[in-house]
C-alpha cells in the first residue's frame, strides 16, 4: 500500500497495481485545505486549482472513494466495502500464482 496525494502529478501511477482515488468536491477540498493549514480561503482554492483536474484522477484510478459522504459511518462503511474487495483480491491473485 503506497498512500501518495500527488501519485498522478509526480508520475507514480506505474508504481500500485491498483490505485485507490479519495474524491472530494472542490468546495469540501477547499475548506478541508483551510481547516488543515489555516490558510485563507483564497489560497486554498488557488492550491485546489493548480492540482490535477478532478477527472483525470478519477479516469486514471481503479477505485474511486467519494470522501464527502454525510456521515462519517457512511464513509467508514465504503471504506469497509473497498477493504473486503481488496481482500478478495488478494486471495485470488495467490491462487493464481
Amino acid at each position: 500500500m503506497l498512500a501518495a496525494p500527488l501519485l498522478f502529478e509526480n508520475h507514480l501511477e506505474h508504481i500500485p497495481s491498483r490505485i485507490l482515488c479519495m474524491d472530494a468536491d472542490p468546495e469540501t477540498q477547499i475548506r478541508r485545505t483551510v481547516e488543515r493549514d489555516g490558510c485563507s480561503y483564497e489560497i486554498a482554492k488557488a492550491m485546489v486549482a493548480h492540482q490535477l483536474p478532478r477527472e483525470i484522477k478519477i479516469k486514471s484510478s481503479d477505485d474511486i472513494v467519494v470522501s464527502n459522504y454525510p456521515t462519517l459511518s457512511e464513509l467508514k462503511q465504503k471504506i469497509h466495502e473497498l477493504h473486503t474487495h481488496y481482500l478478495t483480491l488478494i486471495k485470488q491473485d495467490d491462487t493464481h500464482d
